[in-house]
């Protein structure tokens, strides 16, 4: 039996496939891409950031 927890998982996992289609055949891939790339740049920066924080945490 399926938890509550799973049940959402698995919604906002079928949601964001069924949007993504949407989104896909309504813009196409270049559209797609460049709407992706600021929340790119958002992971980049934060994977540095991290890093760089460890990497001072170690030095103390």
């Amino acid at each position: 039996m399926l938890k509550r927890p799973d049940m959402i998982i698995f919604v906002v996992g079928l949601a964001s496939s069924f949007g993504a289609g949407g989104l896909l055949q309504d813009l196409g891939w270049q559209w797609m891409n460049a709407l992706l790339l600021p929340w790119l740049g958002c992971a980049a920066a934060l994977l540095v950031w991290f890093g760089v924080s460890a990497q001072r945490a170690e030095a103390r």
